[in-house]
């Protein structure tokens, strides 16, 4: 049955979705006039049957949710901006659809990077996550506010409190940081240093939280002189935070650049920043009892919306990506093609 090909995904959308572009409602009744169920199925399972049915009959429904007597249908873009994790609904999905849609857009990559890919954004393309939605998983669609969206240049965050982009993660991304860092990072924007905060200095991403975010995960700042620093804060065990800060000075405001990481051990990282790269020796500091870390502080990724205002990204965020294990500089070049061109 459709039901049975879709995949099962706990997912809703951000919000209460009227219909527009790429979001089709149908209410429970029209369902039912076109599509009978069998004697085995309870009443919520047949509705869900025949919302999921009516979607694989239509040529570009990926996603279908049937919920307060209304099916919701949506386009493979549509299902990819605008659904989040929510254990409280059922949402079937076309996987073949998506990852057809994801292939397209990252034809340019190589299997290896794209594999490698635990999220992949374009913002020129569009609100969505490139990398492959694991069984089941997450689809990591960015939840925005404030922000300004261009399709030639990306998203412009304002470096206010209020103006942010969120991701819900998966909840084992905490072990690509925890106890040992395992990624590669990249980035790719033109960014402004907040100068209303002396000195100046800027995140530009970090993990947090949801509901809290006063207390930080892995987090990626521009310190006063321009330079480089990667943040981590470690487990209670080892009761230290990690840091890495470069010895290089960067940013130019003037034009896009990119900026990036690679964990190679607890003892050392490579920085990148438009095409060069730098290994930097780890440092440690001791940490007090208030700032350990846990895996609860990495189930929000977010761009800006820092607490302290002064501190949020400003500028146009164009491309990021998070990849399991250590990318070469090659990989790291490959990406960056990709993404100007795109």
């Amino acid at each position: 049955s459709a039901a049975i090909s879709f995949q099962q995904l706990k997912a809703c959308p951000a919000e209460s979705v009227a219909q527009s572009d790429g979001v089709n409602i149908e209410s429970g009744s029209s369902l039912a006039r076109r599509i009978a169920c069998s004697a085995d199925n309870d009443a919520t399972s047949c509705q869900e049957l025949r919302c999921t049915l009516s979607c694989k009959l239509k040529s570009k429904c990926t996603a279908a949710l049937y919920r307060s007597g209304q099916c919701l249908m949506a386009g493979v873009e549509a299902f990819l901006s605008q659904w989040l994790p929510d254990s409280s609904c059922r949402t079937f999905v076309d996987t073949a659809a998506v990852r057809k849609f994801q292939l397209e857009r990252t034809g340019d990559l190589s299997a290896g990077v794209r594999q490698s890919m635990k999220l992949l954004y374009n913002f020129r393309m569009g609100m969505f996550n490139l990398a492959q939605i694991p069984d089941g998983g997450n689809p990591h669609a960015p939840l925005a506010r404030g922000v300004l969206h261009n399709k030639s240049m990306g998203i412009y965050l304002t470096g206010q409190a209020d103006s942010l982009l969120d991701v819900v993660t998966a909840p084992d991304t905490d072990r690509l940081f925890i106890p040992a860092s395992n990624v590669t990072v990249y980035i790719r924007g033109r960014f402004l240093p907040n100068f209303y905060y002396n000195p100046p200095m800027m995140h530009f991403f970090y993990f947090t939280m949801c509901n809290d975010t006063s207390t930080l995960g892995e987090r990626f700042t521009i310190n006063p002189k321009g330079k480089l620093f990667r943040l981590q804060l470690s487990m209670h065990v080892l009761k230290y935070n990690r840091y890495v800060k470069s010895a290089n000075a960067f940013l130019n405001t003037s034009d896009f650049a990119s900026f990036g990481y690679r964990t190679n051990s607890n003892d050392s990282t490579t920085l990148f920043y438009n095409g060069q790269q730098w290994n930097c020796p780890v440092g440690t500091a001791q940490l007090n009892a208030k700032r350990l870390n846990s895996p609860e502080h990495y189930s929000c990724l977010r761009f800006g919306g820092f607490r302290v205002p002064e501190l949020s990204l400003m500028g146009w965020l164009q491309c990021f990506s998070l990849a399991r294990g250590k990318l070469t500089a090659a990989d790291i070049e490959e990406i960056e093609t990709w993404c100007k061109n795109h």
